[in-house]
């Protein structure tokens, strides 16, 4: 094999992240926010940038900023995070003016819907929360949250806000949550989503209202799941409202569905599709805002497709009318969707060999415009891998799809790391990556790493989604080491060197796997794992939603079922060296349970270390400091270094 320079950790932390992009109302600009590795302060920055006229440079009027978007009237208006609490702002005539304040929002704001004409917005606010030193008071279970940390019970408001005077009104008040707002196209009415019942925190089910801004009155039209984000649109003529979720509080695609506001008869779009609509949303997620196309006839959308992003329309007025494939292919991913008047659009989209960007497309679709920003150094540089392709049947007949990462001049037989994706509901995307560039440090070190979507992945079908409710650890097993056995028997994997490694879920598939197969690894790696599924049923921060509809439990919780399926129970059968990564803060995934996975592998005698990340919530290895994304990386590399054999 070829001698090719090794690729350090440190030297991949070099790529900007664009994304959120927003196009103005004429397409005669784009703005959106770069998010970057700052090293000099180990911090993970953001900036805005615009792009005109084919160049891209950021707003230097705006220090910190996130989430853009153009008013009617061209107006760009973005959450200023300079003073580290979101407040909602406009870039007016060169300078920032501030729409909300900390007298507005002590605590800044957590959601924003400007009126069609532009004249008021309606802004979500924390109304009351837990001071700083104050005793944290819980009367439910969201009382914390990964990222935000633990704040006891937490009301919310919704304000309405005159631009030209600053007259607040309250519009809603003392609410369990806030979100998803969207305006009327004639501004009368506002709608949005929020937790109404008594068990909202227990049941997870959600309400739509539609509610008329001058009287104040409400009605409810939509009552189900929305999963973890959901997206609302009035259609243009005002009749119907489209959102995305499910009447049902299960683990299933979400769907969009149309709600004509005369009748409330409700219609799934695009049903054909069977494949779960995405809104987007932290940790590397795909997706987009619902948005219409110039004539206003076709809703468009995102959903997952494989491993991929794909932005699809459908004619909402014609209930045969199918869903149309707009962007995307099988290559790539797109992040984000929005539209000019003239049916302009602009998303970010990344590629197998290229990371993300922003591109500019004409109405016909043809490409106008792609940045390079992400690296100023040759892409090869960070992309060492091979991408194959592979499908892989398991024993009952399903099939898997894959990706396998090796070097291009290999032969014959390498080792294999085994990267388990999180979830259970995401994806592996084959798309150039940069939280996962270790992937290329290990290609480039003779290492071959193979990425699958099991059971429970998004992009394959509700059913094959809903696979692994209550089946964590079962269902999904084979389909994870099908491709290790195949490779071996192939003779491109060598069976005495194999490795696994995952985060969160993925975490979770290492204590599993090698509980449940001790002599097929020779080393494994758990980053912000679970081990225990019946203490995390009480001790996560959305542990409602994962006990009663991913586990599939319901109301009738089994703690000593949960408990009995799960990895600890049998942590003594482990003989796999592990490594252990969690952050302290992890709300998501609660650091005991790293805790309980290393007690156990130390007294079943198996050689293992745990590394904990002082502030590191659930997402640190991807959105954390630089200075913790580098020793994270490592630290991977160094323990397989360690414990898989030599040639």
């Amino acid at each position: 094999m070829t001698s090719v320079p090794l690729l350090e950790t440190k030297d991949t932390l070099v790529v900007s992240t664009p994304a959120a992009a927003a196009i103005s109302p004429d397409a005669s600009e784009v703005a959106f926010v770069v998010s970057v590795d700052n090293h000099k302060d180990d911090s993970f920055d953001s900036a805005l940038w615009r792009l005109r006229d084919g160049v891209a440079a950021p707003i230097a009027e705006v220090a910190k900023g996130r989430a853009p978007q153009y008013l009617s009237d061209g107006t760009l208006s973005f959450i200023d995070a300079e003073s580290g609490i979101g407040q909602l702002a406009l870039l007016e005539s060169g300078k920032t003016v501030a729409v909300t304040t900390a007298d507005t929002a002590p605590f800044g704001v957590s959601g924003v819907a400007w009126a069609p004409d532009a004249s008021k917005v309606a802004v979500v606010v924390i109304e009351s929360t837990t001071l700083p030193g104050e005793p944290l008071v819980a009367s439910t279970t969201f009382h914390k949250m990964d990222g935000m940390g633990r704040f006891g019970d937490t009301l919310f408001s919704i304000l309405l806000i005159d631009r030209a005077s600053g007259e607040v009104t309250v519009l809603r008040s003392g609410m369990h949550s806030a979100s998803s707002l969207s305006w009327s196209p004639d501004g009368r009415l506002l709608a949005f989503s929020t937790w109404r019942d008594d068990a909202w925190d227990q049941h997870h089910v959600s309400v739509f209202e539609v509610l008329e801004v001058a009287s104040k009155d409400g009605k409810q039209v939509f009552e189900g799941f929305l999963g973890l984000g959901a997206a609302s649109a009035f259609t243009p003529d005002g009749s119907a409202l489209i959102i995305t979720g499910l009447q049902e509080p299960v683990a299933g695609n979400t769907q969009l569905l149309l709600i004509d506001l005369a009748s409330g008869e409700l219609r799934r779009l695009a049903p054909e599709l069977d494949r779960n609509v995405l809104v987007g949303g932290n940790g590397g997620y795909p997706g987009s805002a619902l948005r219409f196309s110039a004539d206003g006839r076709a809703v468009m959308f995102t959903i997952r497709e494989g491993g991929v992003a794909q932005v699809y329309s459908v004619d909402y007025t014609d209930p045969a009318a199918p869903a149309e494939l707009l962007f995307g292919d099988d290559r790539s991913c797109i992040f984000g969707l929005d539209v000019a008047h003239d049916g302009t659009t602009t998303f970010v989209r990344a590629t197998d060999t290229e990371f993300a960007e922003v591109e500019i497309h004409a109405p016909d679709g043809s490409l106008i415009h792609r940045t390079s920003l992400a690296i100023d150094v040759p892409v090869e540089t960070l992309l060492r891998a091979n991408w194959q392709e592979r499908w892989f049947e398991t024993a009952d007949g399903t099939r898997v799809q894959g990706w396998l990462l090796r070097p291009a001049d290999a032969v014959g037989a390498t080792p294999v790391l085994l990267d388990v994706h999180g979830g259970p509901h995401n994806a592996w995307m084959p798309i150039a990556n940069p939280g996962f560039l270790h992937h290329h440090q290990l290609v480039a070190r003779g290492w071959s790493v193979l990425i699958v979507n099991p059971r429970g992945s998004d992009g394959y079908g509700d059913e094959f989604f809903g696979g692994t409710t209550g089946k964590w650890g079962y269902i999904d097993a084979d389909d994870l080491t099908v491709g290790l056995h195949t490779l071996v028997a192939e003779g491109l994997a060598d069976k005495d060197r194999l490795a696994v490694t995952g985060y969160s879920y993925g975490g979770f598939s290492v204590c599993s796997l090698t509980s449940k197969f001790p002599q097929l690894f020779a080393a494994g790696i758990a980053g912000g794992l679970v081990s225990d599924l019946a203490s995390i049923a009480h001790t996560a921060d959305l542990a409602g939603y994962f006990s009663r509809i991913e586990m599939g439990q319901g109301d009738n919780l089994d703690y000593a079922k949960l408990r009995a399926v799960s990895p600890i129970a049998d942590v003594h059968e482990v003989r796999t060296p592990t490594l252990i990564l969690h952050g302290l803060e992890d709300q998501r995934c609660p650091v005991q349970q790293a805790e309980a996975w290393f007690a156990g592998l130390r007294e079943a005698g198996v050689p293992s270390q745990m590394v904990i990340y002082p502030g590191g919530s659930h997402l640190f290895f991807v959105q954390g400091k630089p200075s913790q994304k580098i020793d994270y990386r490592d630290r991977v590399l160094a323990w397989l270094d360690t414990y898989v054999p030599a040639a």
